[in-house]
């Protein structure tokens, strides 16, 4: 009897162990992707004096998470639980524009991002108002002869800021909003970041330029 017991409360350990690897083995992995620009920025011909400030961006509330999103129509938008972004979207933009401003050598002092011992001359701020991929082909894309099976859009506000020491002032001189919108080749979810990867580029570019145009 004592025997029966024994090997009955083995087998029933056995079979909660098997259970456990079992349910461990179903959940799908977590994907985790960045953006990655797909050529470094060219430098820009002319040069201006002076530090550039990149603040952390902040995001519309439904674009604050790290979940991609996908649009599906019809209203009908998937936060994606097993694929997200490495950062939330409003700290990859911020760190995209940081890289792209160096790569472009457009300001003599640099560029520093957060809290610094260096007094900027200029300040950026941003907010991410949409980044996300979609199915079918948008209108912005409609005149493309690219083959078209979805889609990546990112829009951004920016802000950026004159910093007067001396009359301790701060002036708004550039104020817009950017967006882009990139081709998929098909809808699969690898497709998505290298898509968001060039429409956040074109957008980060975009600024850049108008912005040397401005303080030129």
């Amino acid at each position: 009897m004592r025997r029966m017991t024994i090997f009955s409360a083995a087998a029933l350990l056995l079979c909660c162990l098997s259970s456990c690897i079992s349910l461990k083995s179903e959940y799908p992995e977590i994907h985790y992707y960045n953006l990655q620009p797909i050529q470094p920025a060219q430098p820009i011909k002319h040069t201006l004096d002076g530090v550039l400030l990149v603040r952390q961006f902040l995001s519309h509330a439904e674009y604050s998470g790290e979940n991609v999103l996908v649009d599906r129509g019809n209203n009908n938008i998937d936060r994606l639980y097993y694929h997200r972004w490495v950062d939330e979207p409003a700290t990859l933009i911020s760190d995209m524009l940081v890289q792209r401003c160096l790569e472009s050598e457009l300001f003599q002092g640099g560029v520093v991002q957060g809290a610094s011992q260096v007094l900027p001359d200029y300040f950026v701020e941003g907010r991410v108002m949409e980044l996300i991929a979609g199915e079918g082909r948008p209108p912005e894309l409609e005149e493309t002869s690219e083959r078209v099976r979805g889609w990546a859009r990112v829009r951004v506000h920016f802000s950026l800021v004159r910093i007067d020491a001396e009359r301790s002032s701060r002036d708004v001189v550039l104020q817009r909003i950017y967006e882009y919108a990139a081709p998929r080749p098909n809808t699969s979810i690898s497709s998505i970041a290298p898509a968001v990867s060039v429409a956040a580029g074109n957008v980060v570019d975009q600024f850049i330029e108008e912005m040397a145009r401005v303080l030129r």
